[in-house]
């Protein structure tokens, strides 16, 4: 769409992304798996006071947004937090191939695929989760101000198609609360990988990541992807590198994206689900 967001387009779960860090480590899998149980938490709620992650995001200075205020609480309990659902932790392994490497370094990912070529194979920490009680406060705001903003002008609009127009002073800091958003669950993928890290003793060598259920800007026109996410280039000509789950069992994929225009550049994200939808 030009110059307006429809929250409902992207969802409540804003900004659910994938999150891979590729380490190296001589521990057992079951071993790496209780590492990672004591490096986040499941299920629903967050974390208790004396259990709560600090990170740098929490302290930035963007509380005084009407979506974002008063929402600190929630975003320090849920630091670290994976949340439930199709939402998970997946300890794999990769094969580090010369074609790999190749298409890797091809494709503008050569700082990764230098990090990785020194060893034949390493295993990978993927998370997927979005930005819990956070996301879906500032969603709520949001849809109930698009509503309104909506309601000022049209009537017979559906629910799910109510937009706030990003030139007024509301759209603007919607999108400014949504970036913030964007940052806090990177931050919080990047919380749980650093501290499994940290309890297993493993080395890091490379880490990257892709989001969905969110809302991209090219230009005036905002693309909102619910279970999509960009298989575009970015603004240096590179295809985006991404991660495409396919259940909870089966491995994950890594993708380049072939800015494919008849599906507006997007891929399916991958359900990450036991079953599909």
């Amino acid at each position: 769409v030009e110059n307006a967001i429809l929250p409902s387009a992207h969802s409540t779960d804003i900004c659910c992304s994938m999150f891979a860090t590729f380490f190296l480590s001589d521990l057992p899998v079951p071993e790496l798996l209780d590492r990672l149980t004591e490096a986040t938490r499941f299920g629903a709620g967050g974390r208790h006071p004396e259990n709560r992650v600090d990170h740098p995001v929490l302290h930035e200075d963007v509380w005084s947004n009407p979506f974002l205020h008063g929402l600190q609480e929630r975003a320090a309990m849920h630091m670290a937090d994976q949340g439930d659902g199709n939402h998970f932790a997946y300890i794999g392994q990769v094969t580090h191939t010369p074609s790999f490497l190749a298409a890797l370094r091809q494709a503008g990912y050569g700082n990764l695929a230098n990090a990785l070529a020194p060893e034949k194979s390493s295993r990978v920490l993927i998370t997927h989760h979005g930005s819990r009680g956070l996301g879906s406060a500032v969603y709520s705001r949001g849809h109930k101000a698009a509503l309104a903003e909506s309601g000022r002008i049209a009537v017979g609009i559906p629910p799910a198609a109510a937009w706030l127009d990003v030139r007024k002073e509301i759209g603007a800091a919607y999108w400014d609360a949504l970036q913030y958003v964007s940052r806090w669950t990177r931050a919080n993928h990047e919380a749980i990988h650093d501290r499994f890290l940290q309890k297993s003793g493993a080395t890091g060598l490379a880490s990257f990541g892709n989001e969905h259920n969110f809302v991209w800007r090219r230009g005036d026109i905002f693309y909102h992807g619910k279970g999509a996410t960009p298989a575009w280039k970015d603004d240096e000509g590179r295809p985006l590198l991404g991660l495409i789950p396919l259940n909870m069992a089966s491995p994950v994929l890594m993708v380049l994206g072939l800015d494919n225009a008849d599906h507006l550049s997007f891929a399916p994200h991958g359900a990450g689900r036991n079953l599909s939808r």
